[in-house]
């Protein structure tokens, strides 16, 4: 039986870059609603659960709906309701491309992919290990972030303040109340790593290796 090869993350990168950038060109509805079938059929490829994305559309959905209402009380037009509709299978399609791409690439390959990407340019004498380090910060205290989200949460519901149940102007209420505990959190964690790497001797700029390097694959 042959063995199955994974697809190089460099290529799911740079696809899922291209994509997200030429989406914002796009206006034509149709265009845009296959674009969102071309996403469910790469996640039914790779098995993974629609509940999983739903829940990640949850916030910016009802952030997009709370200003298509704010626009409608300021504007009211048809043409006000189908730039805020394109703009939210924008939001849906951006969402979903970086759903897949987390879901099926490890943020060592991601990073990886990115150092490979920066390499010419690290050749011409610009610093990049700027741009290195904020990725695999974001990409490590992100998930961190949303998990205490998910406490906080849990805990107003706790108290009978469950964001399901409510209107939707109680839920834009909890959502502000839930940003300021989740932003101390983060520069709590900055802090802590930054000490970290102080304490262990990090220097930004300094040259280094890489244990594992990705290798083009033979098709």
């Amino acid at each position: 039986m042959a063995k199955k090869k994974k697809m190089d993350s460099r290529i799911k990168l740079l696809a899922t870059m291209v994509l997200t950038v030429g989406v914002f060109f796009i206006s034509n509805g149709l265009i845009l609603g296959g674009l969102c079938l071309f996403i469910l059929l790469l996640m039914m490829g790779a098995r993974l659960k629609l509940t999983h994305m739903v829940k990640q559309l949850k916030v910016p959905v009802l952030m997009v709906v709370v200003m298509l209402f704010i626009q409608l009380l300021i504007s009211p037009s048809l043409l006000a309701v189908v730039h805020m509709g394109v703009s939210l299978l924008r939001l849906m399609i951006v969402i979903g491309l970086f759903f897949v791409l987390i879901q099926t690439t490890t943020v060592s390959d991601v990073v990886l992919a990115l150092d490979s990407f920066l390499r010419p340019a690290r050749k011409m004498g610009l610093k990049t290990d700027g741009i290195l380090l904020g990725c695999r910060v974001m990409m490590r205290f992100v998930p961190s972030l949303l998990t205490e989200a998910h406490k906080i949460l849990k805990a107003q519901a706790s108290r009978g303040l469950d964001i399901k149940e409510a209107n939707l102007l109680m839920k834009m209420r909890l959502i502000m109340a839930l940003l300021l505990p989740v932003f101390v959190q983060g520069i709590k964690g900055a802090d802590g790593m930054a000490n970290t790497m102080a304490v262990r001797g990090y220097v930004l700029h300094a040259p280094r290796t890489a244990y594992r390097r990705l290798k083009r694959q033979a098709s």
